[in-house]
Formats: C-alpha cells, sequence, structure tokens
C-alpha cells in the first residue's frame, strides 16, 4: 500500500509535527496486519529508528552505512519489492500537470480525483498479471542464479554466514572511520595531563616568590591536574607515571599533536571509501 502525506496539510508545518502522520500510519499497519511486514520510507534516515527499509532508489543514492543496515538487498522478506510505489504513481499523476496547472481549485481536485480513478481502475484490471509476473520473475532469479551461487561457495569455500559477516564486518570498519579508539583518546587525555601538569609545576616555581594569593591560586590548580593524572592512571592500569623519555609517552603525544590533523584525514577516508561502494552499488564506479 501507497501511504502520501499531502504537502500543504504536514511538511510544510515542520519536519517533527508532521512525523506523527508517518508514525501514526506505520502504528495503524502494525495493528492491522501484524509485526510480520515491512515499511518503506524516504523521508529521512532518523526515521529508521522505528521502521527500517528504505526503497532501492533511495539506498543506491545515499549513505553507504545506511544501506548496510536498511537497503532491500539486506532486509529478509522482500524478495523482488523495490518499494517504489510512490515514485511510480508520482510519475503517472504528473503527466495532468499541465491541465490543471491554471485550473480552479474546483476542477484541480475533479481532474486528480478523475485521474486515480481512472488509475484505480486500470491497476486493478492489471493485478492478476502484475502478480503472475512477479512471481515468474522471482522463479527465474532462483533457478537461473541458485546453481552459480552455489558453485562459487564451493569454489571459494564460503557458507551463508560468511555473507551476514561481510556485511557486518563492511559496517564496522566504516563505523571505526568516524570514532577514535578508546585506548587512544585515554593515552592522548593521559600525556595531555602530563604536559598541563609539568607547566603547573613550572608556574609554581615561577611565583614562589610572587604574591600569596597568585602562589595559592597556582597551587590549587597544580593539585587538581596531579588528582586527574592520578585518576588517569588508575583506569589505564599505569604503575609508574611517564616520562617525555618513553616511547609511549612520544607515541601519544604525537596521537594528541596530531589528532585533528588525523580525525579530518580519517573522516576523508570513511567519505571517499562510502562513497566508492555507493557508486559500485549504483553501477557508476569508473565514471568519473
Amino acid at each position: 500500500y501507497a501511504i502520501s502525506i499531502y504537502h500543504s496539510c504536514a511538511c510544510c508545518i515542520n519536519f517533527f509535527f508532521s512525523a506523527k502522520y508517518a508514525l501514526a500510519t506505520t502504528n495503524k499497519v502494525i495493528d492491522v496486519y501484524g509485526p510480520n511486514g515491512a515499511t518503506g520510507y524516504d523521508i529521512g534516515c532518523s526515521y529508521g529508528k522505528t521502521v527500517a527499509a528504505i526503497n532501492s532508489f533511495h539506498g543506491h543514492t545515499h549513505n553507504r552505512q545506511c544501506q548496510l543496515q536498511f537497503h532491500l538487498l539486506y532486509q529478509n522478506g522482500l524478495g523482488i519489492e523495490d518499494l517504489e510505489t510512490c515514485e511510480r504513481v508520482f510519475s503517472a499523476s504528473n503527466a495532468i500537470a499541465p491541465v490543471i496547472r491554471h485550473a480552479s481549485y474546483f476542477h484541480w481536485l475533479q481532474f486528480i480525483e478523475l485521474h486515480f480513478d481512472q488509475w484505480d481502475s486500470d491497476k486493478y484490471l492489471e493485478l492478476s498479471k502484475f502478480i503472475y509476473n512477479n512471481y515468474t520473475q522471482a522463479l527465474h532469479i532462483i533457478n537461473e542464479l541458485t546453481p552459480a551461487v552455489q558453485e562459487l561457495k564451493v569454489q571459494l569455500g564460503l557458507s551463508d554466514t560468511d555473507f551476514v559477516k561481510w556485511n557486518a564486518e563492511e559496517s564496522e570498519y566504516l563505523q571505526s572511520l568516524t570514532v577514535e579508539t578508546k585506548d587512544d583518546v585515554e593515552k592522548m587525555i593521559y600525556v595531555e595531563a602530563l604536559e598541563t601538569l609539568a607547566r603547573l609545576e613550572q608556574s609554581v616555581q615561577t611565583v614562589a616568590r610572587a604574591r600569596e594569593a597568585e602562589r595559592s591560586a597556582a597551587y590549587r590548580r597544580l593539585v587538581l591536574d596531579m588528582n586527574a593524572v592520578d585518576d588517569l592512571e588508575q583506569q589505564m592500569g599505569i604503575t609508574e607515571c611517564w616520562t617525555p623519555e618513553q616511547e609511549e609517552y612520544k607515541h601519544a603525544l604525537g596521537l594528541l599533536t596530531n589528532c585533528h590533523f588525523i580525525c579530518i584525514i580519517e573522516q576523508l577516508e570513511g567519505l571517499v571509501v562510502k562513497r566508492l561502494f555507493e557508486l559500485a552499488k549504483a553501477n557508476l564506479a569508473g565514471t568519473g
């Protein structure tokens, strides 16, 4: 079933408010048909927290991470369905746009109603043929490709679980390009605290002969940073404080110094890799 929310009633208000229409419709479909179903949407990826399938056209021109989670290729039970019913409906209804462009509101509604009334009749007449064609197409795909897939699985030593594992590994790899590892983050925070501690110790020595208030403030900052260093050492299991001569200190200091640059490079790598995957799935790789 195709569900479309009238633009002036929902979309022009605001997205948060209009989202209730889609959520209410999804809830009604679940109540009527039960949990054994799927809903395709093209109204923003945040809606995926509620429903988990996007149409195939949207998927192949979209974020690769989103594809791995929601594209029809990776959803069980959808078969050859592409969830593009709305696109086909609107493509046909565009034909009446030149006719009603300058029509009055009454004739505008009249032509649209006549169009969809005829559309319903035509589609009802073609329904049995549509179901039969889809059924024969599915059988043809199964009969033609199953032997080839089985042969490749034997040659390459693969199983069905490998395909699922590859999908998960690709998703984890793309996710790793956008998130720093916990170990590196802890090391950078620790070395940053050590650097701050060294500066504060020098500051305390500098103001040792200065006024009492300045000396007290510098000492309090020193104590706070010493406590922060102690907490980090306990969390990381460090028994002996790192010194600037140690390799661990130098490595973490290098990460800290180049942290922003490394993050930008990893984000760029992630974007490039995801774009290559998207182009490959859309059969557009190598077209410039």
